[in-house]
């Protein structure tokens, strides 16, 4: 297992594999498993920035359109009626 600069073991959970949260043996398991994504996981994690960035500086999502963001990717029409409706959503909840 690779230790991290802090001498701590640095674990494999991947935020869409809740996997691990039902069987915490599933850690282990996958360790040696290749972390492989694709175009659809890249886009959904880009658009996952998008919104974290618009919900923690208040700002719209359209003011990003343009700018790079996750791993180079430019912030297009698309991700920001994504990122917008889950930021409108996130900001209409109590609390």
């Amino acid at each position: 297992m690779e230790q991290s600069t802090f001498d701590l073991p640095i674990y494999r959970l991947r935020p869409s594999n809740k996997s691990w949260l039902l069987c915490p043996g599933s850690i282990q398991a996958s360790e040696g498993i290749p972390d492989e994504t694709n175009d659809a996981a890249e886009l959904g994690t880009a658009i996952h920035e998008l919104a974290e960035l618009c919900l923690k500086q208040g700002i719209a999502p359209e003011e990003y359109l343009g700018y790079p963001i996750y791993n180079g990717m430019i912030v297009d029409e698309d991700m920001v009626e994504v990122a917008a409706y889950y930021v409108d959503f996130c900001n209409g909840q109590p609390g």
